[in-house]
């Protein structure tokens, strides 16, 4: 063979091994499912470079079908239909010579018992994050469900491997999840990409055996006349299943950080509780968080439990406890439900596997067959507080701009039922700015508005916000919170 031929076929081989080396492709994200059904599921994987992929799937590893993405793209969706309810599966996904362990997905049952996961609040911590979906696999969920903050930013891109795929890897390759945006997505297209709903709606519903799942986003609009709103008074409406639960981010009931949600507790509340859902899943607040069955001091009105499960990964913090508290503790967490009939069984763990609370409802009739609801908490008292807190509201403060004080009015509003006494209280700390009267109770009659001045004195090194400690009393009980009810502009 002459040299300049040997060089000319060297020259090829290196063009085709390069070639061959630059499409190889690595599976970065998943696989994991989404809109799982008794008969259908949705299996998802992304890859670093747009190729197409192979799903295999079966009831045994001996009896496996092969489906191809047919179009060259990064995030690879397939849907399988045809399934049996009920059914183990095998699966593996590939992309040329990269493939994915052989894994297992399980349809939904059609009848039968069922058990769910509910967490949230996953992000900023990917080692905490792998410690609870480690303890979740143990459970063996049918799915999960998600009150959103998956993430920390939802457009950084490189965080959804790092916060979100990477520490569930184990878990998503075998159960189903159902999430809802938090505020920490941003409505952003990377959360609609991965976890969007096939309707192209932020809000959907499902069911699974004698089980209604509404899911909503609650950092869109909810007030009566929006489209979210209406679309959630149909879904519930609609639905003649025995068990109804709702999922969404923001807690209409919260000792946290965060405190409850006022405006979107007023919105959909009522539709809540003509529609007899039994358990509201939450997160944005980071602990764990079980109210007393919500009613009525005046009157009846089906009783719903809401539970904050925000302990999913993101930094803990401290939970006081309210008036409508059943039970709260600063950990991570989650929480396990399983559905069999008329009995449903709520139990609620840290990571380590110890069970931290734990709820049983057996429903008999138009009625409940255990003692269910037994204590409640007056849905009338929360809305006092809430008003409480939104009156003492959010504002800014301006210390780019030299002051010597600020001055500060608060209207408060009681209810026609009875009157309100509030103690307010702020609270001295270093370098936080004082208010002066530092203490002041105000008294406002049934049906009726009262205000309160306080001025708010600014010192050189004076930086941090005031905070207050709130005490109500009403005839039908007492509540109290704290709240830092300002954001500080600082100078430079």
């Amino acid at each position: 063979m002459k040299a300049g031929h040997r060089k000319w076929m060297l020259l090829v081989a290196v063009v085709v091994a390069a070639a061959a080396g630059a499409q190889a492709v690595e599976i970065t994200k998943g696989p994991y499912f989404v809109e799982i059904t008794t008969d259908g599921v949705t299996v998802c994987w992304e890859v670093d470079a747009e190729s197409t992929g192979t799903l295999e799937y079966g009831p045994s590893e001996g009896e496996m079908r092969k489906v191809s993405t047919g179009e060259f793209e990064a995030l690879h969706k397939v849907r399988i239909s045809g399934l049996e309810a009920g059914t183990t599966y095998y699966y593996r996904v590939s992309e040329g010579e990269a493939a994915s362990e052989m894994n297992q997905f399980r349809t939904l049952p059609a009848q039968g018992a069922f058990t769910f996961v509910a967490y949230g609040d996953t992000r900023s911590n990917p080692g905490s994050h792998t410690l609870v979906t480690e303890a979740i696999r143990e459970r063996a969920p049918a799915f999960v469900l998600h009150t959103g903050d998956l993430v920390g930013y939802g457009y950084e891109d490189s965080l959804w491997g790092k916060e979100f795929f990477a520490p569930a890897k184990k878990l998503l390759a075998n159960a189903a999840v159902f999430a809802v945006p938090g505020n920490h997505e941003e409505e952003s297209a990377n959360y609609y990409k991965y976890f969007g709903a096939s309707s192209g709606k932020p809000w959907y519903s499902f069911d699974c055996v004698n089980a209604h799942f509404t899911m909503l986003d609650s950092c869109l609009d909810l007030e009566p006349g929006s489209e979210q709103y209406e679309w959630l008074a149909k879904d519930l409406a609609a639905t003649d299943k025995r068990w109804r639960f709702v999922a969404f981010h923001h807690p209409l009931y919260s000792s946290g950080a965060h405190l409850s949600e006022v405006g979107i507790r007023n919105a959909i509340e009522p539709v809540l509780q003509a529609n007899n859902v039994d358990m509201v899943f939450v997160g944005h607040d980071h602990h764990y968080e079980r109210t007393l069955p919500i009613a009525s001091a005046f009157g009846e009105v089906h009783p719903i439990t809401h539970v904050v499960t925000g302990g999913g990964g993101a930094p803990t913090r401290p939970v006081a406890g309210d008036f409508f508290t059943a039970r709260c503790l600063s950990e991570l967490n989650y929480c396990v439900v399983t559905v069999d009939g008329e009995s449903c069984e709520f139990s609620a763990y840290d990571v380590e596997g110890h069970k931290i609370d734990k709820l049983v409802i057996v429903k008999s009739g138009e009625g409940y067959a255990n003692g269910y609801p037994g204590k409640t908490a007056p849905m009338e008292l929360a809305q006092v507080e809430g008003m409480a807190q939104e009156a003492l509201g959010w504002r800014n403060i301006d210390l780019t701009v030299k002051v010597r004080k600020i001055d500060e009015e608060y209207e408060f509003t009681a209810p026609a039922w009875g009157d309100v006494t509030l103690d307010i209280r702020w609270e001295p700390a270093e370098r936080r700015l004082a208010v002066e009267p530092e203490q002041m109770t105000v008294q406002i009659e049934a049906g009726k508005t009262a205000k309160a001045a306080f001025v708010i004195k600014v010192k050189e090194g004076d930086t941090n916000a005031p905070r207050a400690v709130v005490k109500g009393q009403t005839k039908i009980g007492e509540f109290d919170f704290a709240v830092t009810p300002f954001s500080v502009k600082r100078p430079i």
